[in-house]
């Protein structure tokens, strides 16, 4: 699975198709990326790119609590700059 440095915490990720317009999938609570894979397909087979990942502190990705900022700011801020610069870009397989 690659991995993305995203405002200092590796960040694991996936990209489930190849061709359409990008959807992102999160899950809930500390669970990995692992148990939406079914649906990233199922997306993909209907034309989506779609990207999953481990939010920091969940899964394979990076742990980093730090600050007074709510986990879920953090969450939303690390996926808005994976896909800003990550899997259009600079991340890019």
């Amino acid at each position: 699975m690659p991995v993305a440095k995203v405002r200092g915490v590796d960040i694991r990720y996936q990209i489930v198709g190849d061709r359409g317009p990008w959807v992102a999938l999160i899950t809930g609570g500390r669970r990995a990326h692992d148990e939406v894979v079914p649906l990233g397909r199922k997306l993909a087979n209907a034309g989506y790119r779609v990207v999953l990942h481990d939010r920091r502190n969940t899964g394979a990705s990076d742990v980093l609590i730090d600050g007074d900022i709510a986990e879920e700011t953090l969450w939303l801020d690390d996926l808005h700059e994976l896909l800003k610069g990550g899997v259009r870009g600079k991340y890019a397989e």
